[in-house]
């Protein structure tokens, strides 16, 4: 609890919203890490500086790695022949595969995190379970979907 307890009050909603996306699993990649860093930062709209600079205030339990390798995309099917031609299943496994890769790779070091920020009894104003972060995680997302629907529309075109 001391690591939340450290955190500025004027980051600590930020660094909730980080949290409760890590631990409910909407960017998970199902490789035991979450989505990648640039997927994150854009749903949390933090430029990548401000979202290294939150993630720093959790660097004892949270692990941002930055992919700096090659991609190979023989793992991923035929390389001699177009992905038009790939199947679905090898194109879906890429297409995840390099949006967890984007901007590096974000993870706890340990379950044992996840558990306390999920248990309400132990974290307790700090839980990313409870339905006060949850609504907040909402408004957020939507808040988010609406700023990138309303620049995808084009003049003229008229109200639906």
């Amino acid at each position: 609890m001391l690591i939340m307890q450290r955190i500025p009050p004027k980051d600590l909603s930020t660094i909730l919203l980080l949290c409760c996306s890590l631990c409910n699993g909407l960017l998970y990649s199902g490789s035991g890490h979450s989505g990648g860093v640039m997927q994150l930062s854009n749903l949390l709209r933090l430029s990548e500086i401000d979202f290294r600079a939150a993630c720093n205030q959790l660097s004892a339990v949270l692990h941002v790695q930055d992919h700096s390798d090659s991609l190979d995309p023989s793992q991923f099917g035929d390389t001699d022949r177009s992905f038009w031609h790939a199947a679905p299943a090898s194109v879906k496994e890429l297409r995840a595969h390099v949006r967890g890769r984007l901007g590096g790779s974000i993870h706890f070091y340990h379950k044992s995190f996840f558990d306390f920020l999920t248990n309400p009894t132990r974290s307790g104003p700090f839980c990313v379970g409870s339905s006060s972060i949850y609504n907040a995680y909402f408004k957020h997302c939507l808040e988010v979907t609406l700023k990138y629907e309303e620049s995808h529309r084009f003049q003229g075109s008229g109200e639906l």
